[in-house]
């Protein structure tokens, strides 16, 4: 089976407005049922914004508390073929990275990692 990270992106060859990032963004997301709840693992360090009307975005709202249940980035990570796990990792790690703080000026080479991110950890079945 073939996952987000064997593909190959396209080179972009084109600029592309903040605009039309947001849209792009916007379209992810909502195309995924990615929420607006930003799930927070202390132990691991791991975040991500949880499914939308998903058990994590529920409980995390009732509660208040960021950090609920099991991270699903390291349960993920755990069922990654071992092909693709150091992809995976270096994949998780550019994210952390990158999106910790979430970036002012959207990147062609930024828009690509949220992409993979969230369809690795939302879509890709192993």
């Amino acid at each position: 089976m073939t996952s987000c990270l064997d593909i190959e992106f396209k080179k972009q060859t084109r600029p592309i407005s903040q605009l039309e990032f947001s849209d792009k963004r916007e379209s992810l997301m909502k195309r995924l049922r990615v929420g607006e709840v930003r799930i927070e693992h202390r132990r691991c360090r791991h975040f991500y914004f949880a499914l939308k009307n998903g058990k994590k975005e529920k409980e995390s709202l009732e509660t208040g508390n960021k950090d609920c249940g099991n991270c699903s980035v390291c349960w993920k990570l755990s069922k990654t073929p071992r092909r693709l796990r150091d992809q995976a990792y270096n994949m998780v790690e550019d994210y952390s990275r990158s999106f910790y703080d979430q970036p002012k000026r959207m990147t062609h080479s930024l828009h690509d990692l949220e992409t993979i991110f969230y369809t690795w950890l939302y879509k890709d079945r192993f």
